[in-house]
């Protein structure tokens, strides 16, 4: 593998995707980051899909002529943790990017982002996310049958922002008390504001960076499998202990849902129980009953929720799921280290066993 060293920026930074059965979002998203005005070194694609050649060939078509270095991996394990990780391994800039295969970058994105490293010359950031676009580049998906939301879809994306703002204001959310009190041990830089950056309590997937010395040092969870909701979270948390996370408001990325569920209900409403107490549980020493006891309000507020859709199959299994995962909590919360990941990987066995899956 070729090694590049761009010298135009004090800050190099890579990309790494993970994907599996997206073709059409790579040839949407990979496109859009190679014309970027800032560009990265590496661009490292790992594949899980059932058919790699297709994927491996598309990403050689769009990146043809392109003067950086592309790296093309497959991994048989579907998980987007572990595909992070062997991308990592690849990665030889200061800074990594890893956006989703749908992550559909509006112009100046990789440019602002970037900012905020070079300005942090003493090192007191870990990591920078952009902010998420209401919106997808003008005219980009409108015209592709194959990429088109569902109405429903549509309608969700334009009131979620209000929802989960009213939300938050009832429910306390146990990731924002937890990454607000990490946040709080670290000084703020004097030229944050300047940049319309603010510091953030995580950062969610399709939108996040970490220098590279960071993320390497504690990598994504590969005890979660198949659909990793909070690994992103987890590593946030990991990060924070050696430094801010920011949030650099002049850079917009909008997250595109590929009209597809990535797991069936059961299994959706238990990770969204278990791997939120397990992100907590990893970057908390002694636990926090402040944060632990907003856990259990804000699941409960979740299985109130899935009652209303009881009456569709998937419904029914994601709220069995959740109820199966609200009772597993309590095991996580109570084990530290190494013992949290045998806990983790045992109650995920069971509840493979639990009602025949």
């Amino acid at each position: 593998m070729a090694i590049r060293v761009n010298l135009s920026y004090p800050t190099t930074f890579d990309i790494v995707i993970a994907t599996r059965n997206r073709i059409d979002a790579l040839r949407l998203s990979i496109p859009l980051m190679l014309l970027e005005s800032r560009q990265p070194v590496n661009l490292i694609v790992v594949d899980s899909s059932d058919q790699h050649e297709p994927v491996k060939q598309l990403v050689q078509e769009l990146t043809k002529g392109w003067p950086g270095n592309v790296v093309i991996l497959y991994e048989s394990l579907p998980s987007s943790s572990r595909q992070r990780n062997i991308g990592l391994d690849y990665v030889t800039s200061d800074v990594v990017i890893f956006p989703d295969d749908d992550s559909l970058i509006l112009p100046g994105a990789f440019l602002n982002m970037m900012n905020i490293y070079d300005l942090d010359t003493n090192y007191s950031v870990s990591g920078v996310c952009s902010a998420e676009a209401l919106l997808p580049p003008v005219g980009l998906i409108d015209s592709k049958e194959s990429y088109k939301l569902s109405l429903g879809d549509k309608i969700h994306k334009q009131v979620a922002k209000w929802r989960y703002s009213l939300e938050r204001l009832l429910i306390p959310d146990p990731l924002l008390i937890h990454g607000k009190q990490l946040t709080a041990a670290h000084p703020l830089p004097a030229w944050l504001e300047l940049e319309n950056a603010v510091p953030v309590e995580y950062m969610t997937g399709f939108r996040m960076s970490f220098r590279t010395q960071v993320i390497k040092k504690y990598k994504f969870t590969e005890v979660f499998s198949g659909y990793c909701l909070a690994e992103d979270v987890g590593a946030s948390f990991l990060a924070l202990r050696d430094g801010l996370l920011i949030g650099a408001r002049n850079a917009q990325i909008y997250h595109h849902k590929f009209p597809s569920r990535r797991a069936n209900g059961y299994f959706m409403g238990l990770v969204l129980m278990i791997n939120n107490a397990y992100v907590l549980s990893k970057s908390m020493e002694i636990n926090n009953q402040k944060v632990v006891f907003a856990c259990y309000a804000k699941s409960l507020y979740k299985l109130f929720l899935y009652l209303f859709g009881l009456r569709h199959s998937f419904g029914r299994a994601r709220f069995r799921g959740a109820a199966r995962g609200i009772w597993v909590m309590w095991k996580l919360f109570k084990v530290k280290g190494n013992e949290l990941d045998s806990a983790y990987t045992q109650e995920w066995q069971r509840s493979q066993r639990f009602l025949g899956y």
